[in-house]
């Protein structure tokens, strides 16, 4: 980004601007559109636009970062279970729910973030992720089992990692994206059990 916002209405005209981007990242791939079509869709200049960012592949970087954002808050809020059984594999289903709307709601961004390259900003943010979220699953999988366990953390990512990425090719015919995620809560449940 070429200057951070400080005012709440230059926050907002950001906002719009990477909605904007968005929703045309979705729509179609980067060389799809222009700076022009953003600044169009955000109902702004294009020279506001430009106050903010340099060029389109600092428009996808600052969506990517927006987006891990979301997706790691929405983990955040998620409410760990005390105990093995039903409130674990309700768990178990909510987080793959979660990375699966993430990546169904934004199918091209990893593609498109690896073709634009990753900036220091967003690979610190994807890494912080990465940390975050095996901290979580091994706070977790120590309460259910009562000690420490790095391993089962690191594992329970993994295979979150793992659904997030195969549910859109499932490798069963008639295998459905719900029950891969019946199958694959199962196991995280399982893994964060301690029964692995």
């Amino acid at each position: 980004m070429r200057k951070q916002p400080t005012q709440e209405r230059a926050r907002q005209t950001v906002a719009a601007i990477l909605e904007a981007t968005r929703q045309l990242l979705v729509a179609g791939p980067l060389d799809s559109f222009t700076a022009d079509d953003v600044a169009q869709r955000a109902g702004v200049s294009v020279g506001t636009l430009y106050q903010y960012f340099e060029h389109k592949t600092d428009l996808v970087r600052s969506v990517g970062e927006r987006h891990i954002a979301e997706v790691v808050s929405r983990l955040a809020s998620l409410r760990a279970p005390t105990e093995r059984g039903p409130a674990l594999l309700a768990y178990a289903r909510e987080v793959l729910r979660v990375v699966r709307e993430a990546h169904e709601g934004f199918p091209r961004l990893h593609e498109t973030l690896e073709d634009v390259g990753l900036s220091r900003t967003l690979r610190e943010a994807l890494s912080r992720h990465e940390q975050d979220q095996r901290h979580v699953l091994e706070r977790v999988a120590a309460r259910l089992s009562g000690r420490e366990n790095a391993a089962a953390g690191a594992l329970a990512y993994d295979l979150v990692e793992r659904f997030a990425h195969k549910r859109v090719a499932p490798d069963e015919p008639g295998e459905t994206v719900d029950r891969l995620l019946d199958t694959y809560a199962s196991e995280l449940a399982r893994v964060l059990a301690g029964e692995n």
